[in-house]
C-alpha cells in the first residue's frame, strides 16, 4: 500500500496531466472540473468497519478515486481530502439526489464555501447519474478480481480499492 507522500507525489503528477491534456480545443475560458460522485456499499465490512466508499470520478480525463468510509454523513470531508491531495480546483459536482447530499446542510455549506456549483439528477434514479454508477461497477469487478487473485480474504477490500485506484483507474 503507498504511504501517504508517495500518493500525493502520484495524485499531484495526475493533476498535472489533467491540466496538460484536455481533448476539447483551446480557448481562452478555463476547462470545467466536473465530478461525479456516488456512495457504494462495500463487498463485505472491511477491516476498520468501513462499509461505503465515494467514488468520485473527473469529466475530461479518466481519473477516478475512491475513499472507504464506515458511514455516508460527511462527504465533503472526503471530497475535501481528493482536492487536497490532487491539488485540483472542482468547479461543479454531480451527485445523485439521496438523502447524504442533497439534505445535508454540511455538504451544500462546503459546496458554496468552496464556490463548487451543485448538480443534482433525480433521486435513485442511477442512469441520470451514469458516469459514476459505471465506475463503481468496474472497481466492485477488479475489487473482487485482486482479492481472488491475492487470495485475501473479502475483509481486505479498502486495500483493493485503494490499489485499483491510484495503478489501474
Amino acid at each position: 500500500m503507498l504511504q501517504r507522500a508517495e500518493a500525493s507525489a502520484v495524485l499531484h503528477q495526475i493533476s498535472a496531466l489533467a491540466s496538460a491534456v484536455t481533448n476539447e480545443p483551446k480557448t481562452d475560458l478555463p476547462a470545467l472540473r466536473r465530478l461525479h460522485i456516488d456512495y457504494a456499499h462495500s463487498i463485505s465490512i472491511g477491516m476498520h468497519k468501513e462499509k461505503y466508499f465515494l467514488l468520485m470520478t473527473l469529466d475530461g480525463i479518466d481519473f477516478t478515486y475512491c475513499s472507504a468510509t464506515a458511514d455516508r454523513t460527511k462527504p465533503e470531508s472526503l471530497i475535501h481530502e481528493f482536492m487536497t491531495l490532487t491539488r485540483l480546483k472542482i468547479d461543479c459536482i454531480r451527485y445523485d439526489g439521496a438523502a447524504e447530499f442533497a439534505k445535508s446542510a454540511t455538504f451544500k455549506a462546503f459546496c458554496v464555501n468552496s464556490r463548487i456549483t451543485m448538480e443534482e439528477t433525480a433521486a435513485y434514479t442511477h442512469t441520470f447519474n451514469a458516469r459514476a454508477e459505471g465506475a463503481v461497477r468496474i472497481v466492485k469487478e477488479h475489487i473482487w478480481c485482486l482479492l481472488r487473485r491475492a487470495n485475501l480474504p473479502r475483509r481486505f477490500w479498502p486495500c483493493a480499492m485503494l490499489h485499483f485506484c491510484r495503478v489501474y483507474a
